[in-house]
């Protein structure tokens, strides 16, 4: 009978995959530290990479996390202590980590992009402020990029090197990949510096890995790889949230509800990339695109069928 049902969960998968748009190019589901379900589509494999976007922003807050735990830096850290060569606003030098983490920093929008691009942190500094910090929730790119900045700075080294010592290798992330293909898949500006709110290359396998290492609140193979308490407190609400996903904010996820009203959190990335966990269903959830419109339909349907198939207990 369990075969049976989830032979029928993988159908109705797949059927929603043949007419979905954007179209789907991936989707895993991982329960109870197994690989439940597993399929591909457009050429993908499980052994391509693929942009994820947005997530990219969730891999630079697990990477505070591990700076945090390394004594490298705290979330009351402020702009004016990590920038005393910037003549900061007033106002703005009490800009956080955390408000940047929960991108409530205050900032105005950048309006242009800086020609060079050596000049990104120092245009990004000197915008003026839009509200006090902590205040109001704003999506961007910007946040992120003054965080892995920061990262840089507190860890000594290129955030990217720091990323694959430090939490990559770990998980396995990047293993089969040539060590000369790897400068791909972050991509880096000029200068050698990655972007904080996107250009990471995954697999969904390895997507599926970052997951679990949250879903298991930082634990990797009887290590604690993650602050708990860090953790936790990223993927609870921290702010009020808004665009694009319309719901709460943790320290760079998202926080949400399933149709039953389990706890959830989740990664997300433009078009439809996402990393959704149920903690309390054991649950990871991978969903891929190769870009092209909204994704979030995607979320919804997919993980309202796989929490509804696990919440009916015939596995």
């Amino acid at each position: 009978m369990a075969a049976k049902h989830l032979a029928e969960l993988i159908e109705q998968i797949e059927a929603y995959a043949s007419v979905s748009r954007p179209p789907l190019s991936s989707v895993l589901v991982q329960y109870q530290h197994e690989v439940l379900i597993e399929r591909y589509w457009q050429g993908f494999a499980l052994t391509s990479y693929q942009p994820v976007f947005s997530i990219t922003k969730s891999v630079v807050s697990a990477l505070v996390g591990l700076a945090l735990g390394d004594g490298k830096l705290t979330l009351s850290d402020t702009l004016a202590q990590w920038y005393p060569e910037v003549r900061l606003s007033s106002h703005l030098k009490s800009v956080t980590v955390q408000h940047l983490l929960t991108m409530t920093s205050g900032f105005e929008p950048l309006k242009r992009k800086p020609d060079a691009a050596s000049e990104l942190i120092r245009v990004l500094l000197e915008r003026p402020a839009a509200f006090p910090p902590g205040q109001k929730f704003h999506y961007s790119n910007e946040d992120p990029d003054l965080v892995v900045d920061i990262l840089s700075r507190a860890v000594g080294q290129p955030v990217v090197n720091y990323a694959h010592e430090r939490l990559f290798a770990p998980l396995g992330i990047w293993q089969n990949a040539p060590k000369s293909y790897r400068k791909r898949l972050w991509k880096t500006n000029k200068q050698g510096n990655i972007r904080g709110g996107f250009g990471l290359h995954l697999t969904t396998r390895e997507l599926a890995s970052f997951g679990q290492l949250y879903l298991q609140c930082g634990m990797l193979q009887g290590d604690q790889l993650l602050p708990k308490d860090y953790v936790t407190a990223s993927t609870i609400a921290q702010a009020s949230g808004g665009y694009p996903e319309g719901i709460p904010y943790g320290y760079f996820f998202w926080v949400a509800t399933t149709n039953s009203n389990q706890v959830a959190f989740f990664a997300s990335g433009m078009g439809g990339q996402y990393v959704y966990v149920v903690p309390t269903l054991d649950l990871v959830v991978v969903i891929t695109t190769p870009v092209d419109g909204d994704g979030r339909p995607h979320r919804v349907m997919i993980t309202r069928l796989v929490t509804q198939f696990l919440e009916s207990k015939t596995l």
